[in-house]
Order: C-alpha cells, then sequence, then structure tokens
C-alpha cells in the first residue's frame, strides 16, 4: 500500500538534516527523529522577519521528514532484529519490494518500468539462490548486509536503454572502428591513454609477452594504429580532442599515433600542439583544418534585468565586492551545493556551535566574573548542552573530537575573559539582530546583520568595542581580511558594525565614533587565541562608509556583470556556470552600466 508525504523538498530537506546534525544512524522506532515541529518554530530572532521566515520553513520541512520516517519505519520495521542466516532475509526483502511496487501497473515495454521490474527480480533472486545452501553454512547478516550483498551479485545485471535516434553514443576506443556513425569525435588523444600500454607488470612483463607471443605492446601499437586509420578513412568527419593538461595542471603528451604520418604533416602539427596559444586559428587536426566556429559556443547566462536590491546583510558586501555575478547567483539566484557526504562538522557548523555557548555565557551572571576556571566550567558545561541540541543523535568520531577541541579552546579564551574583566571591560550585548537604514542618491537602502558581541570600558572614557568571535584554524586579522593595499576594502562587515551598534539599546550615551573593532579568534594554536582589533582611524572608517555607499549604489542599480576572471577562493559552487575550469573560456559581453 503505498503511502503520499505532501511536499517535493524532502530530499534536499534530508541532506540538510545530515550536514547539520551528522546523525550515524536514525532509529526505526524513533518517535520525531528530526525534531520537535512546535518547538523549531520558536526558533527566530525578535524583530528578524528573515529569521520568522526560516523557522517556520525548518519546522515545515521536519514535519515532513517526521512523516516520511513514519511511513519508512512501518515498512522496515520487519527489518529490524538481530542477524540471521542469509536466506532468511528473501521473504522480509521480497515483501517489502511488493508493498514498494505492488500496487503500480507495470509495462515491460516501457524502459523506466523494465528497469525497475528487472531490478527487483536481481535482488529478489540473488537471496533466493541462498536458500540452496544449507542453514549451518550459510553466513549469519544484518537485513542492510544481506541487502548489500544482493546488490553486489545483481551489479552485472544490465538493462539495455532503446535506441534513440538523437542521442550522442558514447562507446570505447576499440568499438569505434565497427561504429557507422557519419560523425565520430574522439577525446582522451594523449599517448598516457593511446597507444595502451601495459609497462613494469609483475608476472608478464613486456619481453615474456613477445617471447610467448600473447599480446604486447607493439601488438597494442599496431592494433590502435589500425583502429585510428580506419576510424579516420570511413567516414567524412572525425575530431580528434588532445588534451593539453590534466585535472592537476600537469602537462600531458599527444599521442604518438597523430605524428605517424610524413615530415611536413608532423611538423605542422608538432607546432600546433606545442606552440597553441588558444587561439581559434590553430587546430590540431589529423586532416587539414576545417571551417569550424571560431568562438566558445557555451555562454555564461546574463543576470536578468530590473532586479535591485534594497536591503542586505552586512557579511554579504564581501561578496559583492569579490564578484559581483557569483553574488547574484549566491544571494539573488540562491544557487548553491549540495552535498550529503559530511562525517564532520564544517566550518560553519563548528562556528555556530561556539557561537550558541558564547551566546550562553554573554547572558549568563559569569560574564562579568574574573575567576577563568568557574568561566571555563560554564563553557565545557554548556558545549555539552548544545552539542546534546544539535548532534544529539551523532555518535561520529569527527565530531567528538571536534567538540573536544573546541572545549580546549574555551579554556584558553576563558582566561583572556577573566584579564578583561578585571581591565574593566563588561560585556553590555550579544548576538543582538540589528538593522539600520541608509540613504544613497536619496533611496532607502537597509543592511542587517547580527553582532556577536559589543564590550564597554568605562575607565577608559567609555570605550566601546564590538567583536565578531572567529573559528577558523588560520584566521587573517581582522586588518588584513578587511583591506589591502593593492586592491582597497575587501570585506565592509567590521565598519559596518558600528552603524548596526547605534541601536544598541545599551550603548545610549555612548561614543561610536571610532569604537574598537575586531576578532576574537578562537583558532587551532591556543598560542593564538586572542581578542585582536584593527586599530582604524576616523579617515579609514569613513572611507569604507563610500565603499559601502558605492556598493549599494551598484546593486540599486542591478549592477550584477560582469564575471571577474580570478574567482575568489570558496566559489567552486558556481564554477561551472562561470566556466572556471574550461581552458578557453568564452568572453562575457561588455553591458551598459556594469562595474568597470
Amino acid at each position: 500500500m503505498s503511502q503520499r508525504v505532501e511536499g517535493s523538498s524532502w530530499l534536499p530537506d534530508l541532506d540538510r538534516f545530515q550536514n547539520e546534525n551528522l546523525p550515524d544512524g536514525i532509529p526505526v522506532a524513533a518517535e520525531l527523529p528530526f525534531g520537535d515541529p512546535q518547538r523549531i518554530r520558536s526558533w527566530f530572532v525578535e524583530g528578524d522577519d528573515k529569521s520568522l521566515e526560516r523557522a517556520q520553513r525548518l519546522a515545515a520541512a521536519t514535519d515532513t521528514l517526521n512523516q516520511l520516517h513514519l511511513h519508512l519505519a512501518t515498512l522496515l520495521k520487519p527489518l529490524t532484529g538481530k542477524k540471521r542466516p542469509l536466506a532468511h532475509w528473501t521473504r522480509p526483502w521480497g515483501k517489502l519490494l511488493l508493498e514498494v511496487y505492488g500496487d503500480r501497473t507495470m509495462d515491460k515495454e516501457d524502459p523506466e518500468d523494465r528497469r525497475t521490474i528487472r531490478a527487483c527480480q536481481n535482488i529478489y533472486e540473488s537471496l533466493a539462490d541462498k536458500q540452496q545452501v544449507p542453514e549451518v553454512w550459510q553466513t549469519r547478516v544484518t537485513a542492510i548486509n544481506a541487502l548489500e550483498l544482493a546488490l553486489q551479485a545483481s551489479v552485472d545485471g544490465t538493462v539495455a536503454p532503446p535506441a534513440d535516434p538523437l542521442a550522442i553514443e558514447m562507446v570505447g576506443w576499440l568499438d569505434l572502428p565497427l561504429d557507422d556513425a557519419p560523425v565520430v569525435v574522439v577525446t582522451g588523444m594523449n599517448d598516457e591513454y593511446i597507444p595502451a600500454s601495459e609497462n613494469g607488470h609483475l608476472f608478464l612483463p613486456n619481453s615474456l609477452c613477445e617471447k610467448l607471443g600473447i599480446l604486447d605492446n607493439n601488438r597494442r601499437y599496431a592494433r590502435d594504429a589500425y583502429a585510428l586509420n580506419v576510424i579516420n578513412r570511413v567516414r567524412e568527419h572525425c575530431l580528434l580532442v588532445v588534451g593539453r593538461r590534466d585535472s592537476e595542471g600537469e602537462p600531458q603528451k599527444p599521442s604518438r599515433l597523430l605524428f605517424v604520418s610524413d615530415p611536413p604533416t608532423v611538423a605542422r602539427r608538432a607546432r600546433a600542439f606545442f606552440g597553441y596559444s588558444g587561439k581559434a586559428d590553430i587546430h590540431f587536426w589529423l586532416a587539414d583544418p576545417a571551417d569550424l566556429p571560431t568562438s566558445q559556443q557555451f555562454v555564461i547566462p546574463l543576470p536578468e534585468t530590473g532586479i535591485s536590491q534594497n536591503n542586505l546583510t552586512v557579511t554579504s558586501f564581501r561578496e559583492y565586492i569579490k564578484c559581483p555575478y557569483r553574488f547574484y547567483l549566491s544571494k539573488v539566484m540562491r544557487l548553491d551545493s549540495v552535498d550529503d557526504g559530511w562525517r564532520e562538522l564544517d566550518p560553519r557548523a563548528f562556528g555556530n556551535l561556539a557561537h550558541d555557548v558564547l551566546e550562553d555565557f554573554g547572558h549568563s551572571d559569569l560574564r562579568d566574573s574574573t575567576d577563568s576556571t568557574k568561566i571555563a566550567g560554564f563553557l565545557s558545561a554548556a558545549l555539552d548542552k548544545w552539542q546534546n541540541i544539535r548532534y544529539r543523535g551523532s555518535r561520529l568520531p569527527a565530531v567528538q573530537i571536534q567538540v573536544e577541541q573546541l572545549r580546549y579552546r574555551f579554556e584558553r579564551f576563558a582566561e583572556l575573559q577573566a584579564e578583561r574583566v578585571r581591565q574593566g571591560w563588561r560585556i553590555i550585548a550579544v548576538e543582538q539582530y540589528l538593522e539600520h537604514r541608509m540613504t544613497v542618491d536619496n533611496k532607502p537602502f537597509t543592511i542587517r546583520g547580527t553582532i556577536d558581541r559589543v564590550d564597554v570600558n568605562d575607565r577608559i572614557g567609555g570605550q566601546v568595542a564590538i567583536w565578531d568571535y572567529k573559528t577558523s584554524d588560520t584566521g587573517k586579522s581582522p586588518a588584513a581580511a578587511h583591506f589591502s593595499k593593492d586592491r582597497g576594502w575587501l570585506d565592509l562587515q567590521l565598519p559596518l558594525y558600528r552603524h548596526l551598534a547605534s541601536h544598541v539599546e545599551a550603548l545610549a550615551g555612548y561614543d561610536l565614533g571610532v569604537p574598537d573593532l575586531g576578532y576574537i579568534k578562537l583558532p587551532k594554536s591556543i598560542k593564538e587565541v586572542k581578542f585582536e582589533a584593527a586599530n582604524w582611524n576616523a579617515q579609514q572608517l569613513a572611507d569604507a562608509d563610500r565603499q559601502a555607499e558605492q556598493v549599494i549604489r551598484s546593486l540599486q542599480q542591478g549592477i550584477f556583470w560582469p564575471p571577474v576572471a580570478t574567482p575568489p577562493i570558496y566559489s567552486d559552487a558556481w564554477a561551472g556556470i562561470c566556466q572556471d575550469p574550461v581552458f578557453e573560456k568564452w568572453s562575457p559581453p561588455q553591458l551598459a552600466g556594469e562595474r568597470p
């Protein structure tokens, strides 16, 4: 009997849960294994509409995943239990396949249905075959192990797809001489692959193969030379693609078969290959160059017109400064890659865990304590609490190690925090979501963000310090992360924080002209745990404001073009769209109003 779960995004939601919670397994009998939707709906920042929207969306996704688990648990319950002889799992797995597919009408002439039918047959037959083995000799396995063995046994069972006259067929090198296609494109014509060679065989070296009269490198060379000659002679269009560098950037050699010709042709080909400079008029062909397109046929999609931004988080300014087009893909189109293979906390998850603990500390009575031992004890207990909340189902060894690494960093932080309190500093705000309205060219624009921590020191004239927590192992100083002598402002997060801080109620009466702006760094090296300020002066901060206004002006005008030629680091998610790994990438056109 089939069950239906409302919603179409449950698979990416499941990937998100995996990456954010890193469970090593979800028990079949668990109730609400993905969390309590009612509780999740309360996880939002007061006054932040986007935070409320995220909480509601997360609660809805959690409810869907819980429903999905309930239906799956009903199906999987017969497959739980201790290990049994392998053949004992034939009936439970067969019953599950009937539950899933039994009410569907399938047509063996339909390609999709034929594949499904054949896959179910292979799994069932692989398990049923084991019933011929006496039980005393059968391996005792779990249901999952039984399915894995069945899949391994049936991996060679293929279902040929129907012929598609419009498809581009991909076949092996040795099958090409027998293929009657009028057009052939051969890739990988490099000496590393063609002609095939077998060198350094442990038991059958090439010299022994020659003496035994079996396939050796000379015969492979003759075979591949004959194949190339046939491929080229019997069809009108034949294109050979030679790679100049491999995926690691190492140079590659062209196949020696391409130099089996008269001396002038060999010289022309060698010069074309080794003197290639990326020009479209140089082609490396077996025959004479043909009339082909001289420009890249795949283009980078242009951004939509008429899109403008009227608000932005302070952390997103650096994304626009790096590349307006990749900003468009990430922040406007909201494109990103999804990977469910995480087996440890990624940098963002690790940082979020640290922020949760430090937020608890900032609200506690110990925030004004000078006893580093008590502070460290509080942070350790808060870390255990948040680990249980965020990763309650995770027993992955890497996660446990990362948690202990963070605990170790907190011990050093506790010493520095106690010393700051002795110097007169006190915490007055933590994790405050704030908005600030700016006006650029008579148009309103809202910047928003969450300030990790604000300190004041009344002993030195009410000095204000605004901090951002950083947990990266080898983080830059705040000054280096924000400004470069060669490229100017790279990031505007900390300078813009002082505008957001003007809305912190506890700072009423304090001077925010030139506050301390910096990072509380919690890296891997305990010696590098520190409070580090950027020490910018009023003129530098004013310059940062002008840069922010320029970014805002571009966003209001909807300028998201062109993509920068050199991709920024950590931009792999959009590498395919921007043609980052392409040797001859498409040259973007100039658009009206784009940034120089």
